[in-house]
């Protein structure tokens, strides 16, 4: 059917492309923001993790 005003499709598994409507939600635009920024928040103190395992001197050859 057709998506509600003010709704967005979410993706579950984060691939575009995997349009299975077990992967697919049908949330408000605040909830689809929120799901995101979430996924941003994990994905930066991933990174943050990785980053924070190598010293000073290594995390310098990176930018150089």
């Amino acid at each position: 059917g057709k998506i509600p005003k003010g709704y967005h499709i979410h993706h579950v598994d984060k691939n575009k492309l995997n349009n299975d409507i077990s992967n697919l939600m049908c949330v408000t635009k605040k909830e689809h923001e929120s799901l995101h920024k979430e996924d941003k928040r994990k994905y930066d103190e991933n990174i943050m993790g990785i980053y924070c395992s190598y010293s000073t001197e290594e995390l310098l050859k990176f930018v150089s």
